[in-house]
């Protein structure tokens, strides 16, 4: 969210599963907070006039993230894939949809040591806040605990640091 906001757009919209993280979500940037129950495309198209967000970065990684980041591009919009489903999963979709709305896909699987660098001096020079992402602190001897709670989220988490 931090980064797409240094791209100084109009808008940046997030859409999410969980109302709680609304407040990260705006902190960090969003002008826009949904969840997946809100109809997230209905509403991003409200917002656009119709038209749908130019840029989609899915970051999720869930079976279901992947079609929705489709839907909410707009007309010659960009989708990046960043999130990793994992498992192997195949997933079956209208392949229409890609040619039909002009669509530019992006994969991106891994970040280069420029990207590190790049995000170092932002956090350095105070225009990108991460702290606010590390909602949950442990130990390291407390290990299970923290992916217990990931796994589980039986509370509001996006970031777990594991501390030596």
């Amino acid at each position: 969210t931090s980064r797409a906001r240094l791209a100084q757009p109009e808008r940046v919209g997030v859409v999410g599963i969980y109302r709680a993280n609304e407040a990260i979500a705006r902190k960090m940037g969003a002008t826009e907070y949904l969840t997946v129950k809100d109809d997230p495309v209905a509403r991003i198209r409200d917002l656009t006039e119709g038209a749908g967000a130019d840029v989609v970065l899915e970051a999720a990684g869930s079976e279901a993230a992947l079609p929705l980041s489709l839907d909410l591009a707009r007309r010659g919009g960009t989708v990046v894939l960043m999130g990793i489903v994992g498992g192997g999963r195949r997933m079956f979709m209208e392949s229409d949809v890609f040619a039909l709305k002009d669509l530019r896909v992006d994969g991106v699987f891994a970040y280069t040591t420029h990207n590190f660098a790049e995000a170092l001096r932002l956090i350095e020079a105070g225009r990108m806040n991460v702290k606010l992402l590390i909602t949950h602190t442990f130990a390291l001897p407390d290990f299970e605990k923290a992916f217990d709670l990931l796994s589980t989220r039986k509370e509001p988490v996006v970031k777990v640091m594991l501390r030596p």
